[in-house]
């Protein structure tokens, strides 16, 4: 029952991603939240160890792509400004 709840949580915080203007993770960043959500709702509606593996996987594919931001990005836009 407890996971049941926070994959609904996670169901709900993808799908505000998704149709949220202030969230501006580009095209990549929602459709990553976009398989997300759709993972949580697999999930949800058959929880099975296929569907868990998939929405973990989604997961480390957005928790990858904000380390990624957060660590390397912010170097890459400030190189690339400082060249032009």
């Amino acid at each position: 029952m407890l996971s049941l709840i926070a994959v609904g949580v996670l169901v709900v915080h993808a799908v505000w991603c998704l149709l949220c203007k202030r969230v501006s993770d580009g095209v990549l960043g929602k459709l990553l939240y976009l398989c997300v959500s759709l993972a949580a709702l697999s999930y949800i509606s058959n929880p099975g160890a296929h569907t868990q593996e998939l929405l973990n996987i989604s997961m480390a594919a957005v928790a990858t792509r904000h380390w990624f931001m957060k660590t390397y990005w912010g170097r890459i836009l400030r190189a690339h400004t400082i060249r032009k």
